[in-house]
């Protein structure tokens, strides 16, 4: 802000306040990419759940969209993943990375035979029980 003088009024000088009101250029491309990630962030909730299930009898990777059948793989809460063959041999599922989901379903054995999941790797899975609204 600045005092302007102004002329003399009454044999006193007079000063005035200037105020801008008009925000700088450079505060629009700002609050656009502001707006925008907002929309990013908020896109995400109250995204609804889904259900994978683990396609062939193979060990593998559990980030491998192939081995679930789809172009995503469990990782969200309330995901569920079926792991369902009927192999009747331990199968390994490589955890590399920390995923979350709300359910793991495991195929049962047949009389007689029993079925073996191992998950292997540095990764973490977390089961989380929290409820995904509906849109």
């Amino acid at each position: 802000m600045k005092m302007a003088p102004q002329p003399l009024l009454n044999g006193k000088r007079s000063h005035s306040l200037k105020l801008k009101t008009q925000a700088p250029k450079r505060q629009a491309p700002f609050l656009a990419a502001c707006l925008a990630a907002a929309l990013f962030l908020l896109n995400g909730i109250g995204a609804r759940a889904a259900t994978y299930t683990w396609s062939g009898t193979a060990n593998g990777n559990w980030t491998d969209v192939a081995r679930w059948g789809s172009t995503l793989y469990p990782d969200g809460v309330g995901d569920v993943a079926n792991i369902t063959t009927s192999s009747t041999t331990a199968k390994n599922v490589t955890l590399s990375i920390t995923v979350t989901v709300g359910q793991v379903a495991l195929a049962k054995g047949g009389a007689g035979n029993t079925r073996q999941w191992i998950l292997t790797g540095a990764g973490t899975l977390i089961l989380t029980n929290r409820e995904v609204p509906e849109r």
